[in-house]
């Protein structure tokens, strides 16, 4: 059985995870995360800067987090 807070928790990362596959620049990339206590851990790679930029502002506006740490990787594929 959950408890209150891994339920507040996992409710936190799908909510996060939502918004990432919702949002038209985020779509298409490869974006993670991980919560705990008010701290929003991003990972993942995107292909652009803006993107990683995107995915922070989107994390950030999210009900309960307080902090978001961006460790997304910018990765461009070679063309």
């Amino acid at each position: 059985m959950l408890t209150i807070d891994q339920t507040h928790t996992a409710h936190i990362q799908a909510a996060a995870e939502q918004h990432f596959r919702e949002d038209s620049h985020l779509r298409n990339q490869n974006v993670a995360c991980e919560y705990h206590e008010g701290v929003l851990v991003l990972r993942g790679r995107v292909t652009c800067y803006y993107h990683k930029q995107v995915a922070q502002t989107v994390a950030a506006s999210i009900s309960g987090v307080e902090q978001v740490i961006n460790n997304v990787e910018v990765v461009r594929n070679a063309s």
